[in-house]
C-alpha cells in the first residue's frame, strides 16, 4: 500500500513537472503538500498518518481553466487511538491510493465564477486563517454537517456546480449544489462522476461572508444546508431518511490586537441542525489565535458538540513553527470528554508545502 502510493505521488510529480517545462505558460498554479503526523494517547497507542495532496490548475483560454487535484492516505494502524466522535486529526482516514478533491471547470466572468465538476467543500467552506489553523475535524466542518449527511467532505468528493459571486471586494457569496452521496474514487469509478438526484438526492450549500483587511483581519460567514438525504441516527451505517433537513452555521474571526509583527485574535463558531433526529443536534466553539513576529502561530480552542447518544466536549492547544520557507512543524495536545470516557492526545505533525 505505502509503496503504491510513493509511486503513484513520484508518477504524478514527475508528469507535472514535464508538462511545465514543455508548456510553462498553461499553468497558472501548481503545488505538492505532504503532511504526516505521530499520534500517541499517552498510554499504549501510537498511529503514524501521511497524507499527500497534488494539484494544478491549467488555463484553457482566457476566461476559463481546468483544475485537477488527487489526494492519497496511508496510516500504519487500521485502529483509532480514540474513540472520539469528532475526530481529533483532521487529516486521518482509511488508507486510499488515489483520489481526486477537485475535477472539472472554471469559467471566470466579471465578478464572478462557475464551476461543474467533482469537488470537495472543505475547498469554500470553514477555510479563514484561524478555523484552519486547528486539527480538530470540526474547525474544518462542523458536525453537524458532517456527521448529519453523505456530504462531500474530505476524503470524498461529489459533482458539483459551484458559483462564487463578489459583490463587493469584502463582500462574497458562495452556492455549491453537489450530489446528495459523496464518495472515492475507488467506490466506484463510475458513479464517481454521476448526478442521481432520484437515488442519491442533493446538497445545496450557501454562504455570505465579509472580510476585512484594511486595518485588522477580520471574516464574518452565515450559512445554510439544505440536504434530502439525512441519518437521523447511525444503525450499522444505514440511511433511514430522505425527508429535506438543514443546518445554519455562523462563524466568526476577529483581530483583536496587533502589536509590531505580532497580532491576536478570537475565534467563534456555532451550528445547529433543523431535526430534532438529527444525529448531531448542535455544535458551539470558541478559541484564541495569536502570531508572533510573523512566523510562530500559537492557538487554543474549545467545543461542544450535542450528538443523539452523547455529548462531546474538546479542547486543542496547537503552535507551529516554519523549519524553513516550505517545512513546517505543528505540535498539538487535544483533550477530550465524550460521555463519561476522557482522552488525552498528542501529536506532532510536519507539512511540507511546495507552490
Amino acid at each position: 500500500m505505502k509503496k503504491y502510493i510513493i509511486r503513484s505521488t513520484l508518477i504524478l510529480i514527475l508528469g507535472f513537472i514535464t508538462l511545465k517545462i514543455r508548456a510553462e505558460s498553461l499553468f497558472t498554479n501548481y503545488f505538492l503538500e505532504y503532511q504526516t503526523e505521530v499520534q500517541y494517547n499517552f498510554k499504549d497507542k501510537f498511529n503514524w498518518v501521511n497524507l499527500w495532496t497534488l494539484g494544478t490548475d491549467v488555463n484553457i483560454y482566457k476566461n476559463g481553466y481546468l483544475s485537477i487535484g488527487t489526494l492519497s492516505v496511508y496510516k500504519t494502524s487500521d485502529d483509532r487511538i480514540a474513540d472520539d466522535l469528532q475526530t481529533f486529526s483532521n487529516i486521518e482516514e482509511d488508507n486510499m491510493p488515489l483520489s481526486f478533491y477537485i475535477l472539472g471547470y472554471t469559467h471566470k466572468f466579471r465578478n464572478a465564477q462557475l464551476f461543474f465538476g467533482i469537488r470537495n467543500i472543505n475547498l469554500d467552506y470553514f477555510i479563514g486563517d484561524y478555523t484552519s489553523f486547528f486539527t480538530n475535524s470540526s474547525c474544518g466542518i462542523h458536525p453537524t454537517l458532517a456527521e448529519n449527511y453523505t456530504v462531500a467532505n474530505y476524503p470524498e468528493s461529489a459533482m458539483a456546480l459551484h458559483l462564487d459571486i463578489r459583490f463587493t471586494e469584502n463582500l462574497l457569496l458562495k452556492n455549491s449544489l453537489y450530489n446528495g452521496r459523496a464518495r472515492q474514487l475507488s467506490d466506484n469509478g463510475i458513479s464517481f462522476f454521476k448526478i442521481a438526484p432520484r437515488r442519491d438526492g442533493f446538497m445545496n450549500l450557501t454562504e455570505l461572508s465579509y472580510q476585512t483587511n484594511n486595518y485588522s483581519y477580520g471574516l464574518y460567514s452565515i450559512g445554510i444546508g439544505l440536504c434530502n438525504r439525512y441519518f437521523s441516527y447511525y444503525d450499522d451505517g444505514q440511511e433511514i431518511n430522505k425527508k429535506i433537513n438543514y443546518t445554519l452555521w455562523g462563524n466568526i474571526e476577529k483581530e483583536l490586537f496587533s502589536f509590531g509583527n505580532s497580532t491576536l485574535g478570537i475565534l467563534m463558531e456555532g451550528s445547529f441542525a433543523g431535526k430534532k433526529n438529527s444525529y448531531c443536534k448542535s455544535f458551539i466553539g470558541g478559541g484564541v489565535f495569536m502570531n508572533i513576529n510573523g512566523k510562530t502561530n500559537i492557538g487554543a480552542f474549545i467545543d461542544h458538540a450535542v450528538f443523539s447518544h452523547a455529548n462531546e466536549t474538546a479542547m486543542e492547544f496547537t503552535c507551529s513553527y516554519p523549519l524553513t520557507d516550505f517545512l513546517e512543524i505543528k505540535p498539538t495536545l487535544h483533550h477530550i470528554i465524550t460521555g463519561s470516557k476522557n482522552y488525552t492526545i498528542g501529536l506532532i505533525r510536519f507539512i511540507l508545502n511546495i507552490n
